[in-house]
């Protein structure tokens, strides 16, 4: 079922310069959203360490992405090996957890392709160390209890993603509706206020989400995942929908003129929220498992949603090439998502 597939070395030209440069300091959040970050950002954007040089292994001189094809090599070589060896019910989760990190290789090596910054540097070498923990099982092939250790485990690390990615729409959300908002800033910081106090049990109950459950036999903690899911879901709209009931109630009338530049700003936010979601919803597409009917409706609904959202922008005259392009790869997510949905 994993195919010994490797991205093309596309990063090899964007190899780490000899002078390496001390990474910035993360970009505090915008002060109208700072008391709820202020909650949050110890389980949430703990802050990334200085980049130091990572070490090498092999050749001195080879490059953090070479180190990564080779790893690669030996993860698709050992994944061939739990297939063979493996009873039918724990092959399906570890071949699920599996692609997971085959699929992260191909995401880091396609955004390292496209720039070059130490920040790829730093989630390259976490991906290989994710990838040496499952390599380090092929001297257990027949420790059970081990296995189903590394798959809960990796569950666990793949929900605190998720979790973090809901709470980061949640802020981009709020963020882009209230730059919209021609109002006096005193104005402003009121409404910041009501949504704050709106926000607030949600995004606290996304955090409690992350919290690990008791050690758990792999039938029961799918099952414990399905309800997490849900519950994920449910505060994540929930928290959209308490932006917009807010702002619609005591925003200006939408019958102001709106000036080009303003609409196109406004296009471009919409268009990177959606791409936002529908990254988010393939990856909980990739993650379904066959019989989970719950799980499918809830993205067959997701799909739904961003499909009608992705038709509505591509009909606005204002959209430029950039915007055109930028809707085209959405739309074939889009497709993939709904594919796999009918494979399933």
């Amino acid at each position: 079922m994993l195919n010994n597939i490797k991205s093309d070395d596309e990063s090899d030209k964007n190899s780490m310069t000899k002078e390496k440069k001390e990474s910035p300091n993360m970009q505090q959040p915008p002060s109208l959203f700072s008391r709820l970050i202020d909650g949050i950002k110890n389980t949430f954007a703990p802050p990334l360490p200085r980049t130091t040089p990572l070490p090498l292994q092999g050749r001195i001189n080879e490059s953090p992405s070479k180190q990564a094809n080779k790893i690669l090599d030996h993860f698709l070589d050992v994944a061939q090996k739990f297939e063979k060896h493996l009873d039918d019910e724990l092959v399906i989760h570890v071949q699920t957890a599996m692609e997971s990190i085959k699929r992260d290789f191909h995401r880091i090596q396609k955004k390292a392709s496209q720039s070059t910054n130490n920040q790829n540097e730093v989630v390259l070498h976490n991906w290989m160390k994710k990838a040496k923990g499952w390599i380090e099982l092929d001297a257990k092939l027949h420790d059970r209890a081990a296995i189903i250790n590394a798959v809960i485990k990796q569950q666990f690390s793949a929900l605190d993603e998720l979790i973090d990615q809901d709470l980061q729409l949640i802020f981009d959300y709020e963020t882009h509706i209230l730059s919209d908002l021609p109002i006096e800033a005193n104005e402003k910081s009121k409404i910041e206020q009501m949504i704050l106090t709106s926000l607030t049990p949600h995004t606290q109950a996304l955090i409690k989400l992350k919290a690990q459950p008791p050690t758990l036999e792999l039938h029961k903690f799918a099952q414990w995942k399905e309800t997490i899911d849900r519950t994920r879901g449910h505060h994540f709209e929930k928290a959209l929908h308490a932006i917009d009931a807010i702002v619609d109630k005591i925003s200006p009338a939408s019958s102001l003129p709106v000036e080009p530049n303003q609409k196109l700003d406004a296009i471009t936010s919409e268009i990177d929220l959606l791409q936002k979601k529908s990254t988010m919803t393939l990856q909980e597409a990739f993650e379904l498992v066959a019989h989970n009917d719950e799980i499918k409706k809830k993205l067959e609904s997701s799909l739904l949603a961003l499909q009608q959202q992705s038709h509505r922008l591509s009909g606005d005259l204002n959209l430029t090439q950039d915007h055109f392009e930028q809707l085209q790869a959405i739309q074939s997510d889009l497709e993939q998502i709904e594919g796999m949905l009918h494979q399933n």
